[in-house]
């Protein structure tokens, strides 16, 4: 089941991913793939769906892609309908995908909002040739 599990996260984002083709590449039919996910209580389409989902929430929480549309993104992880993706991410993750994404947002506008206090502490204190002093304030408190 392990080595079926990898199958499906590996090709996660390819067309390779239906259960006849997961069930060729490990030898064994689909019915024996569908039985193996029944006896975990869930069915490989949910399977591969909390797959994609997981795949998309790393990506929406990801800093490095918050320039490309949520839209982008959930067709990156092979949703093809938007409206069924935003629905199965609420009820995956309690929120939807543009509020994970505002959450990220804010982040990093209160990261570079200290990055930025920090030069200009630093900065100011340079001026008075107080930087070491001033450095270690901020470090030990």
């Amino acid at each position: 089941m392990r080595a079926i599990k990898s199958d499906v996260v590996e090709n996660l984002l390819t067309e390779e991913l239906t259960v006849t083709a997961i069930a060729a590449r490990h030898h064994v039919t689909p019915r024996y793939i569908h039985k193996l996910f029944e006896g975990e209580g869930i069915t490989y389409s949910e399977f591969v769906l909390d797959q994609r989902l997981a795949r998309a929430h790393r990506m929406l929480t990801d800093p490095r892609l918050t320039d490309r549309t949520i839209g982008s993104l959930a067709y990156d992880v092979r949703f093809g309908d938007l409206s069924y993706f935003n629905r199965a991410f609420r009820r995956q993750y309690h929120a939807a995908p543009s509020e994970v994404r505002s959450r990220v947002d804010l982040k990093l506008h209160q990261r570079r909002e200290q990055a930025e206090a920090r030069r200009h502490f630093f900065a100011v204190h340079e001026l008075h040739g107080e930087t070491s002093r001033a450095y270690w304030r901020v470090v030990s408190d």
